[in-house]
This record gives C-alpha cells, structure tokens and sequence, in this order.
C-alpha cells in the first residue's frame, strides 16, 4: 500500500502530462477561489455573480501557477 502511495501517478490533459496530485491541488484551489467570490455577489445581481466567478477563476488559476512550478527539462539542441 505505501508504495502506491509514493508512486507518482500521471494524467495526460490536452497533449501535456501532469502528476494527478497537482491536478487536484489546483482544482480545489480554483474551485474555492470560484465559490468564495461567486457567494459575494448580490442575490439579484446575475451579471454581477458572473464576473465575480470568473475573477474567482482567474486568481484561483494564478494561485495554481505561483504554488505548483512545471517540472520540465527542456534541451535545445542545435542543428
């Protein structure tokens, strides 16, 4: 059981492959983020709980790329 749990495991999304943990991570953070300012908007105001949801979006998303760095190697090799 303990090493499933230290094996890392991976999820292609769109042509790129990230850790599943991360994946996670960062649609919990965005999702709160949504939520937290959507619940901020006036109950009668539609337009307004939209673009508050959307900035929720937006910060959740730059939360993400502060906490969780890529773990990519990239070689440029000349021809």
């Amino acid at each position: 059981m303990r090493k499933f749990l230290k094996e890392k495991q991976y999820i292609e999304i769109w042509g790129d492959v990230v850790e599943s943990r991360h994946l996670l991570f960062s649609m919990v953070i965005t999702t709160i983020t949504t939520f937290s300012l959507f619940s901020f908007a006036p109950k009668g105001d539609r337009p307004m709980g939209l673009l508050l949801g959307l900035a929720g979006a937006v910060l959740g998303f730059s939360i993400s790329v502060l906490l969780i760095k890529p773990k990519r190697n990239l070689i440029v090799e000349d021809e």
